[in-house]
């Protein structure tokens, strides 16, 4: 395969996860990618807030109502727009470590802790207005989102190295 993919050659390779991938190749298909999830989420809290607002736009003011709204909608619509994200981006960053000489598992890095943050702050939003807020919970969230944010750092590093001039061994043939 070619170091070089077009932009929307990128949507046939999803499950491509052989060969190499240049950061001239890689940089553009992960920018709309980020751009998608990022107007898909704004519009998912854009529908949570607009659930707090039934009567025309202004805050519902029954006092009687939980201040927090079921959030299980809200998180399972983020689970699965971080599902769809991992699916777009997997082929292309396994690619792009192969051109730098690395395993595609170093792509893994940052999952268990995006996923753990996920799965007990769905909790931690559950349990409000029915429970104290459990602050060990939040504590460990807190945690995780900070070694989650310091392992996509480190992801970010391994994708913007230079390609292996070389052919190596997930591809024989040198990036041009």
């Amino acid at each position: 395969m070619s170091a070089t993919v077009e932009l929307w050659e990128h949507f046939k390779k999803l499950i491509d996860f052989k060969g190499r991938e240049d950061r001239a190749s890689f940089w553009p298909f992960a920018a709309l990618v980020y751009g998608l999830m990022t107007f898909v989420s704004v519009a998912a809290m854009f529908a949570v807030i607009g659930s707090l607002m039934p009567d025309g736009g202004t805050f519902a003011t029954d006092v009687s109502a939980p201040f927090f709204p079921s959030m299980g909608m809200f998180f399972a619509g983020m689970m699965l727009v971080i599902a769809v994200t991992i699916l777009l981006y997997a082929a292309a960053i396994v690619r792009r470590l192969h051109d730098g000489g690395l395993s595609g598992f170093w792509a893994l890095m940052p999952v268990p802790f995006l996923l753990f943050s996920i799965v007990r702050m769905w909790s931690l939003f559950d349990s409000f207005g029915t429970a104290p807020p459990d602050m060990d919970s939040f504590y460990l969230i807190f945690a995780s989102n900070l070694i989650y944010i310091l392992m996509v750092i480190g992801l970010i590093a391994l994708l913007a190295r230079r390609s292996d001039p070389q052919p190596n061994r997930y591809d024989d043939e040198p990036t041009v």
